[in-house]
């Protein structure tokens, strides 16, 4: 593929550096928790820098990573073949079942440009009718008879760059179907789309309502984590 390179070079020499501290914070967290095995879910995989780093020291048993980037999906697909713990989801997660307008345009860009400074994860679900179609649904449709999923998922991640909050909203209405209330980390990105900071905190009241701590927007510094009690 004429962008496996390009793809691999930000996976090997940029990546890291986006996530490598979210890392460490998850995994005494996970510690804390006395979770040393963990089932987990990815949205928004990116390359798998979070699982690869994760992974390095810790025993993960499965993730399911979800990507909506064809371009990335396809990374993915070689770089995981041979693990069996990596379940490869080619979907945009969202609020919505169907399809969805997909901007990867600034991945497009470093291929072609050969750019050194390179970002692929800015990608996200845009609304212009000349962007990638990517079918979209809803994690509650996805995982909600997902047994596999529910009885063993002690951590998610969320990490959409603009409807983060769309899939919170979605997620609270299938909390009690885990066995476990899972962590759940997330950025802070709903002033990317529609989402008022009002409606953002609302969202977050509501995991504060079922078993969640209470965690309020002026407390998160680019990514929040959602802690059961």
């Amino acid at each position: 593929m004429e962008y496996f390179e390009k793809v691999k070079l930000w996976d090997d020499e940029h990546c890291e550096k986006h996530v490598w501290s979210l890392v460490n914070n998850i995994k005494e967290l996970l510690q804390s928790k006395s979770i040393n095995e963990l089932y987990y879910l990815d949205i928004g995989a990116n390359v798998g820098k979070v699982y690869d780093l994760i992974s390095n020291g810790y025993i993960v048993k499965k993730v399911w990573m979800y990507e909506a980037s064809p371009i990335l999906f396809d990374y993915l697909k070689i770089k995981y073949t041979n693990d069996e713990r990596v379940v490869i989801n080619n979907i945009a997660i969202f609020d919505s079942e169907g399809e969805v307008n997909f901007d990867e345009s600034s991945i497009i860009h470093q291929i072609e440009t050969n750019s050194l400074d390179l970002n692929f994860g800015i990608s996200k679900i845009g609304n212009s009718p000349s962007q990638t179609k990517v079918k979209s649904n809803k994690l509650s449709n996805l995982i909600g008879e997902n047994n596999e999923i529910l009885d063993n998922v002690t951590f998610i991640k969320i990490d959409t760059e603009n409807v983060d909050f769309n899939i919170l909203n979605d997620l609270v209405t299938i909390i009690d179907k885990f066995k476990t209330k899972p962590i759940i980390e997330f950025e802070v990105n709903y002033h990317m789309g529609p989402i008022t900071k009002e409606t953002a905190q609302s969202i977050l009241n509501k995991f504060s309502n079922i078993g969640y701590k209470e965690l309020k927007l002026e407390d998160c510094w680019g990514d929040g984590i959602l802690i059961p009690e």
